[in-house]
This record gives C-alpha cells, sequence and structure tokens, in this order.
C-alpha cells in the first residue's frame, strides 16, 4: 500500500513542470522556515542550474498535517496541482518565475515548488534597509503589485491571489529592485481581509478580496506600520473592521497622502461592487505618480 504522500507525487507526473531534484541544496544553517503562510512554509536554498551557475532560491514546503485524513491529502494534492499547473503558465515582469519542482525536499512524498530568491526579502524588510524611502520609491513598489495583479486577474482563466500581504511578496526584479511573488490561496490573517470574507471564510476568493487586501497591504506599506496596530487581538480587529475601520490617513496634510488615501479607499469599500478593479488601480497609481 502506497503512503498518501506517494499518491500525491504520482498524481502530478503529468504535470509539466521542471524536475530539479538533485540539483537543488536546501540551506541548513537554520532548521526554521525563512517564512511560513497559511499552508505552507518556505525554507532558502541553492540551485544549480545547467550552464548557469548556481542562484538563490526559494523552496516553497506544503505543510502537510494530516496524511491518514484522505479528505485532506485529496485536498492537499489538489492544491500543488493546481498551482504547479497555473505557475508554469505566468510570464510577467511582476510574477514570481516558477523554477520547477524538487521530489526530495517536500514532505510525506509531495515535492517543493523551486522559485528565485533574493535576499532583501520581503517588502517591509526591503524597506527597513532603505534610510528614508521617498514616496515615490512606495508608489513604486504598489503599483508593481498592482501591475501583477492587473496580468493575473486579466488573464483569460482568472488567478486570485488570495493571501496579499507585505509579508508573501518575495523580492525580485520590478522597479528594477522590487516585485511581489505569485502565491495561490492560502490563509491570510484577519488585518487584510475583506468583512464579506470575515463573516463568511469559507467563501470562494475572487478579484474584489484581492483589492481590498491589496489596498490594506499599501496603507502598510506607506505607513510602515502594521493596520490596526492600536487594537489588541484579532477578535478587536475583526469588529474594528465589521464595523466599517479602514487604516486611517497619517497625514491629511499632506497632498500626495490623501491622494493616496482617496485611491485606496475605493479599494476597501464595504460593497465589493463598488471596489475599483486593478486595471482602474494601476491608472490611478500611474496618474498620482506623474504628479509626484
Amino acid at each position: 500500500m502506497s503512503l498518501p504522500g506517494s499518491r500525491i507525487a504520482n498524481d502530478i507526473q503529468g504535470v509539466e513542470h521542471r524536475n530539479l531534484t538533485g540539483r537543488v541544496r536546501l540551506d541548513t544553517s537554520s532548521i526554521y522556515a525563512k517564512f511560513s503562510g497559511g499552508c505552507s512554509d518556505i525554507f532558502i536554498g541553492t540551485y544549480s542550474s545547467e550552464g548557469a551557475g548556481t542562484m538563490n532560491v526559494a523552496i516553497k514546503v506544503l505543510r502537510i498535517s494530516n496524511t491518514h485524513d484522505q479528505e485532506n491529502v485529496v485536498k492537499i494534492k489538489t492544491r500543488l496541482i493546481r498551482e504547479t499547473t497555473v505557475w508554469t503558465t505566468l510570464n510577467h515582469p511582476n510574477i514570481l518565475p516558477f523554477l520547477g519542482l524538487d521530489h526530495s525536499l517536500g514532505r510525506e512524498g509531495c515535492p517543493a515548488l523551486i522559485s528565485p530568491f533574493c535576499q532583501k526579502g520581503d517588502i517591509m524588510a526591503y524597506l527597513k534597509t532603505l534610510l528614508d524611502p521617498s514616496g515615490a520609491v512606495k508608489l513604486n513598489m504598489m503599483t508593481g503589485i498592482a501591475r501583477g495583479l492587473q496580468y493575473l486577474h486579466g488573464l483569460q482563466k482568472k488567478v486570485i491571489h488570495g493571501d496579499l500581504k507585505p509579508l508573501t511578496q518575495i523580492l525580485f526584479p520590478c522597479s528594477d529592485e522590487y516585485s511581489p511573488g505569485f502565491t495561490t490561496r492560502a490563509a491570510g490573517v484577519f488585518r487584510y481581509q475583506a468583512p464579506e470574507l470575515l463573516n463568511d471564510n469559507s467563501m470562494r476568493y475572487n478579484e474584489p478580496l484581492d483589492v481590498y487586501a491589496f489596498g490594506i497591504t499599501c496603507s502598510e506599506i506607506w505607513t510602515s506600520k502594521q493596520p490596526f496596530a492600536e487594537v489588541g487581538g484579532d477578535a478587536g480587529v475583526i469588529m474594528k473592521i465589521l464595523k466599517g475601520g479602514r487604516p486611517e490617513n497619517p497625514n491629511p496634510r499632506s497632498a500626495l497622502t490623501t491622494a493616496l488615501w482617496e485611491l485606496l479607499g475605493k479599494c476597501w469599500t464595504p460593497e465589493p461592487g463598488d471596489r475599483i478593479s486593478m486595471s482602474q488601480a494601476v491608472g490611478l497609481f500611474q496618474a498620482i505618480l506623474a504628479q509626484s
């Protein structure tokens, strides 16, 4: 009898991908994941490519909580097949490219997903390396994320990001220095979730949810503060959001900040149908950048 993980591995053999097994080395300097999401852990390593030397890579390992639960196995298998299939087809400057799979670095026979990694880390870590990041630098970052989401939402078979927040954005060339990485749906955190999702966490992910999370993410990039940092505990955050609370304009006297907050307000309206599209967001960001 085969292990559940082995069944997962067997079922993805037909998925078109690059097999990188044996060419990716895990960084063993720490036993802990560099980043952790709702359903996966990301470790760091190096990939030896054919004729191109080595490069730093992110090793995404799906978290398998119970391999004896058939429903759980099917869920993991479905997620891996979908993520591998979709990610392989994406091609955009603001989307982290997919390099391939490594069958030796995953868990329970479930292969790890390999993508490029930049030492600068996520958005907030990168901003901390800058002495005094200008508004233009931050606006360019936000515009890069917006363009990536615009691309995902504009595909014939739309892709919903589903886990948008600064810590999910892995650095690689965008504004020549930064761009968000692509991940499929993972459990987000309450501070970035739209009110309709907080009311029904079983709902199907859609574009307005991404737009809302994008707006909240941009507020954190601009202020360098976690949304609703003044509120203690998840329950308090949820209640504030459900009552219409949103990140407040940190500098109402600034024309630039006020223009940005007007844009973000269009992203986090209570009614999903009233939120702007990512194409509209890109256009509005370009207008603000032109005037800044």
